[in-house]
């Protein structure tokens, strides 16, 4: 009896961990059109960017105390934590490795991955300064630094650097896989919790379809590219996240491609040179991955 006990309550906990990630991932695009007319508002307005910046706290609060009423339940108030110790959960003996482990050691590989494109980024960007304004290098240096503080301060950069990272790894990455990984195995609380980040982002292309009743076939495609490259991007910020055991890793991870976006696969398919070194960055990129999935 004790035995079909436990088994029924471990079932219950598994069906109601995966219904609530489900329902959370769900609630935070739903925020964004809680509004007057948000269905039909241009998401770059400064007035929607800031409605949206108080939706997405909100999806985050209500997130928050879903998963500490959901591990009342399973675990008993009296072994209930504080969410910090929930979503940081690892201990490191000295800031530096901590520093190291949860910050360094992760954008290092990043930044490997990224190499070729940031170079021809930079490349291309100081070419148009000097060739427009034929500045010295250390002129360029203090004019690139005045533009990128400028920008910093801009709404959609702060949305796209500072919000969007916060708030979507703190949903996705921290409270879904909290309520996954007491009731799931580490693999399947990532392909969950990947597989709804993805999914989050098609509420672009349902927006569209509502707003103008049909899309392209070119629509769909994106969205389509889109849920697949951010599910990928939330596999590698889950698996990072679980090895490090602090949330300032998928944090800085999610600012840093954000960032960077998209490389142009055409241009580095056309320079050799470029493609050898994405190919061997992108293999050593991979090998820190499995190298980090060993680590638990």
């Amino acid at each position: 009896m004790a035995a079909a006990t436990a088994a029924s309550l471990s079932s219950e906990h598994w069906f109601s961990s995966l219904y609530l990630s489900i329902l959370i991932s769900f609630l935070y695009p739903a925020s964004l059109y809680v509004w007057p007319n948000a269905l039909t508002s241009n998401r770059q307005e400064p007035a929607t960017i800031k409605r949206n910046f108080i939706s997405v706290a909100v999806a985050s609060a209500i997130s928050s105390q879903v998963l500490l009423w959901h591990l009342q339940r399973v675990d008993g108030p009296q072994f209930v934590n504080s969410l910090w110790h929930y979503l940081n959960w690892k201990s490191y003996d000295t800031s530096w490795h901590f520093l190291y482990k949860c910050l360094l050691q992760p954008l290092f590989y990043a930044i490997i991955l990224f190499a070729v494109p940031i170079y021809t980024e930079i490349q291309s960007f100081k070419q148009s300064f000097v060739d427009e304004f034929h500045w010295s290098s250390v002129t360029f240096v203090i004019k690139t630094t005045c533009f990128v503080a400028k920008q910093l301060v801009e709404l959609p950069v702060i949305r796209n650097l500072v919000v969007a990272p916060l708030t979507e790894e703190f949903i996705f990455r921290g409270v879904i896989l909290a309520l996954l990984l007491p009731s799931w195995s580490n693999t399947s609380a990532i392909i969950i919790s990947s597989f709804l980040f993805g999914l989050m982002h098609s509420h672009n292309l349902l927006r569209r379809l509502y707003h103008t009743g049909k899309v392209s076939n070119q629509e769909v495609v994106l969205s389509l590219v889109q849920c697949t490259y951010t599910a990928f991007f939330g596999a590698y910020a889950s698996i990072t996240y679980i090895a490090s055991g602090h949330l300032i890793t998928p944090i800085a991870l999610h600012c840093f491609c954000n960032f960077n976006g998209l490389p142009n696969f055409g241009e580095i398919i056309a320079n050799k040179c470029h493609l050898y070194l994405t190919i061997l960055g992108f293999s050593t990129w991979l090998y820190s991955l499995y190298s980090t999935c060993s680590e638990f």
